[in-house]
């Protein structure tokens, strides 16, 4: 899974990372999160990282294709 986006408060992304603690264990196959971006909840984010949560911080453009080609799902949170 994999999250590309501003980190900031209004967009969610705190609270999908407690949803994803909470199910990843009853997924059928090993899941891991990938949270690219900057922002104010850069330093929380970094915190949260564990075996499954992955923070990678700011990606480039030219590497970033790459790590949709990668990725199995695409997250949103709003």
């Amino acid at each position: 899974m994999l999250i590309t986006r501003r980190l900031t408060n209004r967009n969610g992304v705190l609270e999908f990372i407690e949803i994803f603690k909470k199910i990843h264990h009853v997924l059928d196959y090993e899941c891991i999160l990938i949270i690219g971006g900057k922002g104010g909840l850069s330093k929380k984010i970094k915190e949260k990282e564990c075996k499954q949560i992955k923070y990678i911080g700011w990606i480039n453009e030219s590497e970033i294709s790459d790590y949709y080609k990668s990725s199995d799902i695409y997250i949103l949170p709003s």
